[in-house]
């Protein structure tokens, strides 16, 4: 996120910013900037583990890219596939005996 700006102020903000995301990716957060991200990020941001992930990525129920031993998830992507997943909510079929 390196810019050219004239302004003290504005390019210490800048160099803050900068630090900021350096340290939330050296602690394993996903970077809300990132378009693109690898097996443990996409795990992480859909808050499953990385071994579900691998599973629906083998049984391809999660859109994916590869190249070669190089697997990525767009974020886009992701969060299309959340959607299409969403249990909305209403009145469970609580069988006989179980009405409300």
């Amino acid at each position: 996120m390196k810019m050219d700006i004239e302004c003290p102020v504005a390019a210490a903000l800048g160099e803050k910013i900068d630090l900021l995301i350096q340290l939330t990716r050296d602690k394993g957060f996903v970077d809300i900037f990132c378009e693109v991200l690898d097996s443990k990020e996409a795990a992480r941001y859909l808050k499953i583990s990385w071994r579900y992930l691998q599973v629906l990525k083998e049984k391809k129920e999660i859109p994916y890219s590869q190249y070669g031993t190089i697997v990525r998830y767009r974020k886009a992507d992701l969060d299309k596939w959340l959607d299409e997943h969403r249990v909305s909510g209403g009145t469970a079929n609580l069988g006989k005996g179980h009405e409300r």
